[in-house]
């Protein structure tokens, strides 16, 4: 199922994994905004921005606001830097 209609989500304190919101965002391909919050695992690619540069490429072509706050617990300093560096991106 395709929902065109959607342009704007916002899923707040998700808890979701990665291949259920991957299929959940496949389905609006339309979206010009979204926002997501949550509570996510270090080593989750939602964490890398080099793999949500390409998600959005390929899977929202249209989305023109992409808004996430992720928390997460007892991280290292160099996991931290490792994170942010991949979303030093021109993308």
């Amino acid at each position: 199922m395709v929902y065109l209609h959607l342009t704007s989500v916002k899923m707040d304190r998700s808890k979701i994994c990665l291949t259920n919101l991957k299929t959940i965002l496949s389905c609006m391909p339309l979206l010009t905004r979204l926002n997501l919050t949550g509570q996510f695992g270090s080593l989750n690619p939602l964490f890398d921005g080099l793999f949500l540069a390409e998600f959005i490429s390929d899977k929202l072509p249209q989305l023109e606001k992409f808004t996430f706050q992720f928390t997460t617990s007892r991280i290292r300093y160099e996991d931290l830097y490792s994170i942010i560096m991949t979303f030093r991106t021109p993308f």
